[in-house]
């Protein structure tokens, strides 16, 4: 027999999935947008450089950071592992 959750577990799981899916299409857009800090490139376009590669990671190091905060703290995070295969961008 199922364990059974209470409101407040059911009410983050709830909140998890929807920020998931609202992650999921915000960093779909963001790899084809001009960004600022990348000079207006997209990363897409960005990691085509070395330059580019290194202002990505440190992009998706603050990304990730935030997302393991959020994590921490018991709050809805994303994980973000596939834009940086997709990117073909190592972690330093």
């Amino acid at each position: 027999m199922p364990e059974k959750m209470s409101g407040s577990e059911i009410l983050l799981e709830i909140k998890q999935e929807v920020y998931t899916q609202f992650m999921q299409r915000h960093c779909e857009k963001w790899l084809n947008e001009g960004i600022p800090a990348l000079n207006d490139n997209t990363p897409v376009k960005a990691v085509k450089t070395e330059e580019g590669k290194r202002r990505v990671a440190d992009l998706l190091n603050q990304f990730e950071n935030i997302e393991e905060r959020n994590k921490k703290e018991g709050r809805p995070y994303y994980d973000i592992t596939w834009m940086w295969e997709r990117l073909g961008v190592e972690r330093e």
